[in-house]
């Protein structure tokens, strides 16, 4: 129970801290039990018969060469660009491990399926049914991200465009290929936020100064009374009628 706990808590850190460049070694452990052990290594140094690897905890450890099992690569992690190819490599490499290492089988079936969702949203140019199927799911994620798209007229507050920025540059993490497409949804909001940034104002769909905008607020409410003006006057009556009490 106590190994599993660890091996739990190994993949907890990958889940966090994990990079496509990490990796996960199987070692032949030297515990009476015989019981293998999963180690996540950050790099490795030839020294002989022996191996030095640098653990993701800081700690480095000694091992035979002829006691690693395998050298497997980490799930990926946040915004990793990964290929169908890589994905199905890894899938490969993690099953014939688990024959290997049984005691590990269910952690290690773990990370094959983390890899399987990861080949479920690449699309694969010969299997027109997996294309479809992964822009269907990038296309309904996206739109989870902006039910609505940016419209250049609308006066959003800052809160309203940090919030939409934050929730794609989330989906770019989930969709690390597709990252192009999500920029062009970003560009016109981190717009939005530049401005604001710098001081500026929204009118009509308009980017202005704060003295640009009460300008042309002025000249606005100006044109509004004007007209309003317009309505309520009174229309031009000859004298001849004022004279013979026709307004009386």
């Amino acid at each position: 129970m106590i190994r599993r706990w660890a091996v739990l808590l190994l993949l907890g850190v990958l889940a966090t801290n994990g990079r496509a460049e990490l990796q996960l070694f199987i070692v032949d452990s030297a515990k009476p039990d015989g019981t293998p052990e999963l180690v996540a290594v950050e790099s490795e140094q030839n020294e002989g018969s022996k191996v030095v690897l640098q653990q993701i905890n800081g700690m480095k450890r000694e091992v035979s060469k002829g006691n690693i099992l395998a050298r497997l690569p980490a799930s990926p992690g946040p915004g990793d660009v990964l290929t169908r190819e890589a994905a199905a490599k890894a899938i490969s490499d993690l099953l014939e491990a688990k024959s290997k290492a049984p005691a590990l089988e269910k952690v290690l079936q773990e990370e094959v399926e983390k890899w399987k969702a990861c080949l479920d949203k690449l699309p694969s140019a010969e299997d027109p049914g997996a294309l479809a199927k992964a822009e269907a799911a990038f296309a309904e994620a996206f739109a989870r991200a902006m039910p609505k798209a940016h419209d250049p007229k609308n006066d959003y507050s800052m809160e309203e465009i940090r919030q939409q920025i934050n929730t794609l540059e989330v989906l770019k993490k989930e969709f690390p290929n597709r990252e192009p497409e999500i920029d062009r949804g970003i560009e016109p909001w981190r717009m939005e936020e530049n401005e604001r940034l710098a001081g500026k104002k929204k009118f009509e769909g308009r980017w202005l100064t704060p003295e640009e905008w009460e300008k042309e607020k002025g000249a606005r409410e100006k044109a509004a009374r004007e007209g309003f003006l317009k309505k309520i006057q009174l229309p031009e009556v000859s004298p001849v009628l004022i004279g013979q009490g026709v307004l009386l």
